[in-house]
């Protein structure tokens, strides 16, 4: 790649695992070891907006459901996660029911259901945004239950649950203009590599970001 950044035009793709996808400019950073197996088995990443910081992940468990319950509070995002499957978000409404984006429809169903057997964890602090109250981001997400396909304003479970709680437009579906400026940074981190990525839009940023979640621990290596 040389000196010189990659400036690709973006189109939109679904969720699958994929090569590399336009729309970001990249800088690959790597150490002078040959590649190795890495102890993390998850991705870990941080997001930028200019100089400001909206996205952390670090190490974090994952637990059973009956485990993740009794320490939930209505307003929570959760992530449940399973090796090569896309994370689905929730947001915790209370009595044991989360509101989630799936199969193309804002749905209200227990916890033990959102999560079809898989592992989670709370993500609540993921995002560096300010919450919303807690009856604010209760009113987002049960007043959007029931609505389906076009009339659907989120491209996946992510962006709906972290809409309910922070309230930007950001997360909604064409809200920024894909231009030629790339605010959004996002940093991958894999063992002592680091891969950067921009973006024009937190949605493109969000996408990649979960496709990337998605490949396996040495598909992750090979990518970088």
């Amino acid at each position: 790649m040389g000196n010189q950044p990659d400036i690709l035009s973006w189109r939109p793709y679904a969720e699958v695992a994929t090569t590399d996808e336009p729309g970001m400019v990249e800088y690959v950073f790597e150490s002078d070891s040959e590649e190795e197996e890495w102890d993390s088995t998850e991705l870990l990443y941080s997001a930028f907006y200019i100089d400001e910081c909206i996205l952390v992940k670090t190490e974090e468990k994952t637990e059973p459901v009956s485990c993740l319950l009794p320490r939930c509070v209505p307003g929570d995002l959760l992530e449940f996660r399973a090796p090569g499957s896309i994370p689905h978000w929730v947001v915790y409404v209370g009595d044991g029911y989360a509101v989630s984006l799936h199969a193309e429809a804002v749905r209200n169903e227990t916890l033990h259901q959102s999560s079809e057997g898989k592992p989670g964890r709370v993500v609540s602090s993921r995002y560096q945004y300010e919450p919303l109250p807690k009856t604010r981001i209760l009113q987002n997400a049960m007043a959007s239950v029931g609505i389906t396909g076009h009339d659907l304003c989120w491209l996946n479970s992510e962006c709906f649950a972290a809409w309910c709680r922070y309230g930007k437009k950001q997360f909604k579906v064409n809200s920024e203009h894909h231009g030629s400026a790339h605010p959004y940074l996002l940093e991958l981190h894999l063992g002592e590599r680091v891969r950067s990525l921009e973006f024009s839009t937190l949605e493109e940023l969000i996408l990649e970001k979960r496709r990337r979640e998605r490949l396996h621990h040495k598909d992750c290596v090979r990518d970088f």
